[in-house]
């Protein structure tokens, strides 16, 4: 990835506003109402591109394609991996519901309780989990590619959700333990994290369980946060309370990817990858991809 000496390089967490008309078109994909596939496709593209184009004028040095194509950070995943079915015994709630930040400002979080995460369905993991979003994928960073032509940026980015991240949206009834399921999560989503990779950007690994999972309003099972890779990639890293984790050496001019951390007031903790990340890091380094 790209730095400066001169000055910080400004960016931001990755999902942007979406046009209202591609909005629109979104959600009725999303209930299962019919959609033209050809005028859905020619939205995003004109919404990446635009939004690209948004960001360079602002002065944005590092940017993305504001997930345009994207229902939710972690359900678009949904439709790319195989081996999962809708859980209809899931509560549709969302997952901040209950947390200190919402009792404590009930007012500010009330219109996102009502909003993206109590209408995105959960899946059910039945069978073995592969990656089925080649296509889909390709479709994004092409895109993003033709977005960036005559625009003067300094780097792009395209954000993944990580393994634990599907792991708490979506139940497992078919691997015979947690860490079984991580690393089957992490061996499909590396073929998402190598090709973003391959294609030239800088990953940045969407992960809001290293920053609130601690404080979770749904119960643990016991060791869930232990999950960790035992290598000097993770031992360069530490975690501060209240922060999520910080990196304490800095990442070599040739690192690709950035773990970004969600809280529930939107700060986003967004750093290079000599910090501890646990299952991203896995799947990361099981596909291949240099850190």
């Amino acid at each position: 990835m790209k730095h400066s000496a001169d000055r910080v390089l400004t960016t931001h967490v990755g999902s942007l506003p979406r046009p209202a008309d591609l909005h629109a078109m979104s959600v009725a994909r999303r209930e299962g109402q019919k959609v033209d596939d050809e005028a859905y496709a020619a939205q995003v593209r004109q919404a990446v591109s635009d939004i690209v184009r948004k960001q360079a004028s602002l002065g944005v040095d590092i940017v993305d394609d504001g997930e345009m194509s994207k229902p939710s950070f972690i359900t678009y995943i949904n439709e790319r991996l195989a081996g999962f079915e809708p859980d209809t015994a899931h509560r549709s709630q969302s997952p901040w519901a209950g947390s200190r930040e919402v009792k404590e400002f009930p007012e500010f979080y009330a219109p996102q309780l009502a909003n993206v995460h109590t209408k995105h369905a959960h899946y059910l993991c039945t069978g073995p989990v592969k990656y089925r979003g080649g296509q889909a994928l390709k479709t994004d960073l092409d895109n993003l590619k033709a977005a960036l032509k005559g625009v003067d940026v300094t780097d792009a980015f395209v954000p993944s959700t990580s393994v634990s991240s599907i792991e708490d949206w979506n139940r497992n009834v078919h691997y015979k333990s947690d860490e079984d399921y991580l690393f089957g999560l992490a061996e499909a989503m590396g073929e998402e994290y190598r090709a973003i990779v391959d294609a030239g950007f800088v990953l940045q690994v969407d992960d809001p369980q290293r920053l609130c999972g601690p404080h979770h309003p749904r119960p643990r099972r016991p060791g869930r946060h232990d999950l960790v890779v035992d290598d000097p990639i993770v031992q360069r890293g530490s975690l501060q309370p209240g922060l999520g984790h910080r990196a304490t050496s800095q990442p070599s001019s040739s690192s690709s990817v950035f773990w970004n951390a969600r809280s529930d007031s939107g700060v986003a903790v967004r750093r290079g990858s000599s910090g501890a990340v646990g299952g991203p890091t896995q799947a990361v380094q099981r596909s291949g991809v240099a850190v």
